[in-house]
Protein backbone atom coordinates (compact mmCIF):
# COMPACT_ATOMS: atom_id res chain seq x y z
CA UNK A 1 0.00 0.00 0.00
CA UNK A 2 2.86 2.36 0.84
CA UNK A 3 4.37 1.76 -2.57
CA UNK A 4 1.13 2.60 -4.36
CA UNK A 5 0.82 5.87 -2.45
CA UNK A 6 4.45 6.73 -3.11
CA UNK A 7 4.15 5.98 -6.83
CA UNK A 8 0.95 7.97 -7.17
CA UNK A 9 2.54 10.90 -5.33
CA UNK A 10 5.44 10.81 -7.79
CA UNK A 11 3.39 10.51 -10.99
CA UNK A 12 0.34 12.72 -10.32
CA UNK A 13 2.28 15.99 -10.82
CA UNK A 14 3.37 14.76 -14.26
CA UNK A 15 -0.19 13.90 -15.23
CA UNK A 16 -1.53 17.24 -14.03
CA UNK A 17 1.08 19.23 -15.96
CA UNK A 18 0.76 17.13 -19.13
CA UNK A 19 0.39 19.20 -22.26
CA UNK A 20 -2.24 17.81 -24.58
CA UNK A 21 -5.27 18.75 -26.62
CA UNK A 22 -8.58 18.39 -24.85
CA UNK A 23 -12.11 18.40 -26.15
CA UNK A 24 -13.95 21.48 -24.88
CA UNK A 25 -16.97 20.34 -22.87
CA UNK A 26 -19.16 23.16 -24.18
CA UNK A 27 -18.26 23.20 -27.88
CA UNK A 28 -16.76 19.68 -28.29
CA UNK A 29 -13.92 21.31 -30.25
CA UNK A 30 -10.33 20.16 -29.78
CA UNK A 31 -8.10 22.82 -28.20
CA UNK A 32 -5.23 23.50 -25.87
CA UNK A 33 -5.41 26.32 -23.31
CA UNK A 34 -2.65 27.60 -21.06
CA UNK A 35 -2.37 30.73 -18.95
CA UNK A 36 1.06 32.27 -18.57
CA UNK A 37 1.82 34.56 -15.64
CA UNK A 38 4.13 37.42 -16.58
CA UNK A 39 4.65 39.45 -13.39
CA UNK A 40 5.10 43.21 -13.55
CA UNK A 41 4.24 43.43 -17.23
CA UNK A 42 1.52 45.65 -18.67
CA UNK A 43 -0.89 44.41 -21.31
CA UNK A 44 0.55 46.90 -23.80
CA UNK A 45 4.04 45.46 -23.24
CA UNK A 46 2.72 41.90 -23.66
CA UNK A 47 0.87 42.92 -26.84
CA UNK A 48 4.11 44.41 -28.19
CA UNK A 49 6.13 41.28 -27.31
CA UNK A 50 3.67 39.03 -29.13
CA UNK A 51 3.69 41.20 -32.26
CA UNK A 52 7.46 41.83 -32.30
CA UNK A 53 8.94 38.62 -30.88
CA UNK A 54 6.44 35.87 -31.64
CA UNK A 55 4.58 36.54 -34.89
CA UNK A 56 6.89 35.84 -37.80
CA UNK A 57 4.67 36.93 -40.67
CA UNK A 58 2.17 39.78 -40.53
CA UNK A 59 -0.01 37.84 -42.99
CA UNK A 60 -0.81 35.26 -40.31
CA UNK A 61 -2.69 37.82 -38.19
CA UNK A 62 -6.43 37.21 -38.53
CA UNK A 63 -7.59 39.87 -36.09
CA UNK A 64 -6.35 42.01 -33.26
CA UNK A 65 -7.66 44.30 -30.58
CA UNK A 66 -4.86 46.56 -29.37
CA UNK A 67 -3.66 45.54 -25.90
CA UNK A 68 -6.45 42.92 -25.58
CA UNK A 69 -6.30 40.12 -28.13
CA UNK A 70 -4.41 38.77 -31.14
CA UNK A 71 -5.57 35.88 -33.32
CA UNK A 72 -3.19 34.28 -35.81
CA UNK A 73 -3.72 31.39 -38.26
CA UNK A 74 -0.99 29.52 -40.07
CA UNK A 75 0.04 26.18 -41.54
CA UNK A 76 2.61 23.78 -40.09
CA UNK A 77 4.11 20.52 -41.24
CA UNK A 78 3.24 17.44 -39.16
CA UNK A 79 5.37 14.96 -41.07
CA UNK A 80 5.80 13.54 -44.53
CA UNK A 81 2.79 14.60 -46.62
CA UNK A 82 0.92 15.85 -43.55
CA UNK A 83 0.15 19.49 -42.88
CA UNK A 84 -2.17 21.28 -40.49
CA UNK A 85 -3.65 24.74 -40.23
CA UNK A 86 -4.34 26.03 -36.75
CA UNK A 87 -5.40 29.14 -34.89
CA UNK A 88 -3.58 30.67 -31.94
CA UNK A 89 -5.46 33.15 -29.80
CA UNK A 90 -3.72 35.36 -27.26
CA UNK A 91 -6.03 36.96 -24.69
CA UNK A 92 -4.01 39.65 -22.95
CA UNK A 93 -4.33 41.18 -19.49
CA UNK A 94 -1.89 42.92 -17.23
CA UNK A 95 0.58 40.29 -16.00
CA UNK A 96 -1.15 37.41 -17.87
CA UNK A 97 -1.64 35.84 -21.27
CA UNK A 98 -4.13 33.09 -22.09
CA UNK A 99 -2.98 31.09 -25.11
CA UNK A 100 -5.54 29.00 -26.98
CA UNK A 101 -4.58 26.65 -29.80
CA UNK A 102 -7.72 25.67 -31.74
CA UNK A 103 -9.45 25.18 -35.11
CA UNK A 104 -7.05 22.48 -36.27
CA UNK A 105 -7.59 21.40 -39.85
CA UNK A 106 -5.22 18.88 -41.44
CA UNK A 107 -4.29 17.64 -44.89
CA UNK A 108 -3.15 14.03 -45.19
CA UNK A 109 -1.59 14.16 -48.65
CA UNK A 110 -0.65 16.94 -51.00
CA UNK A 111 -2.30 16.37 -54.36
CA UNK A 112 -4.95 18.18 -56.31
CA UNK A 113 -7.54 15.77 -54.89
CA UNK A 114 -6.55 16.28 -51.25
CA UNK A 115 -8.98 17.96 -48.93
CA UNK A 116 -8.45 19.52 -45.56
CA UNK A 117 -10.18 17.67 -42.72
CA UNK A 118 -11.45 19.40 -39.61
CA UNK A 119 -10.16 17.75 -36.44
CA UNK A 120 -13.30 18.86 -34.60
CA UNK A 121 -15.37 16.67 -36.94
CA UNK A 122 -13.07 13.66 -37.35
CA UNK A 123 -11.24 13.44 -33.96
CA UNK A 124 -8.41 11.62 -35.76
CA UNK A 125 -6.28 10.17 -32.92
CA UNK A 126 -3.11 10.16 -35.06
CA UNK A 127 -3.36 13.90 -35.70
CA UNK A 128 -4.12 14.57 -32.02
CA UNK A 129 -1.02 12.57 -31.11
CA UNK A 130 1.14 14.53 -33.57
CA UNK A 131 -0.13 17.90 -32.31
CA UNK A 132 0.34 16.78 -28.70
CA UNK A 133 3.93 15.89 -29.53
CA UNK A 134 4.52 19.47 -30.78
CA UNK A 135 2.78 21.24 -27.86
CA UNK A 136 5.79 21.34 -25.46
CA UNK A 137 7.82 23.02 -28.22
CA UNK A 138 5.04 25.60 -28.73
CA UNK A 139 4.80 26.32 -25.00
CA UNK A 140 8.58 26.70 -24.79
CA UNK A 141 8.54 29.12 -27.71
CA UNK A 142 5.94 31.30 -25.96
CA UNK A 143 7.96 31.26 -22.75
CA UNK A 144 11.16 32.15 -24.61
CA UNK A 145 9.69 34.84 -26.88
CA UNK A 146 6.95 36.43 -24.75
CA UNK A 147 7.14 35.47 -21.06
CA UNK A 148 10.91 35.92 -20.74
CA UNK A 149 12.00 37.57 -24.01
CA UNK A 150 15.68 37.86 -24.90
CA UNK A 151 17.29 40.93 -23.43
CA UNK A 152 18.41 43.64 -25.81
CA UNK A 153 22.18 43.88 -26.07
CA UNK A 154 23.81 47.08 -25.01
CA UNK A 155 26.42 47.67 -27.75
CA UNK A 156 28.33 50.69 -26.63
Amino acid sequence: MKYILLLSALFIPFLVSAQHLIQNETTNNWEYVEVFDVPNTSKSELFKRIKNNYIMYAGTIQSEEVDKKIVIRYSIRLGTFKHAMMTETFDIRDNKIRWILSDIVYLKAITNLSKYKDLNKTSDKRIIKKVNKLLPEGVKRIKDKIVTPPQEKDDW
